[in-house]
């Protein structure tokens, strides 16, 4: 089954990234990308338009939530 759902992960721990990124591309979800950072993902998001944003609330350059 491939599922047509968008997904961005956000997430600074690159072991934790790597996992939530390779599970979601086993479950056949279309990973728009992975991020290490706020920055990173803005810039990323600028080209991108997720269904689904996955997103550590503890980044190293400012809030997930912001």
């Amino acid at each position: 089954m491939n599922i047509d759902t968008q997904i961005i992960v956000v997430e600074d721990d690159m072991v934790i990234r790597r996992r939530l990124c390779n599970a979601l591309t086993e479950c056949n979800y279309t990973l728009a990308g992975c991020f290490a950072t706020r920055k990173q993902s803005i810039e990323g998001l600028q080209n991108i338009a997720p269904d689904v944003l996955l997103v550590d609330l503890g980044l190293p350059d400012g809030s997930g939530i912001d």
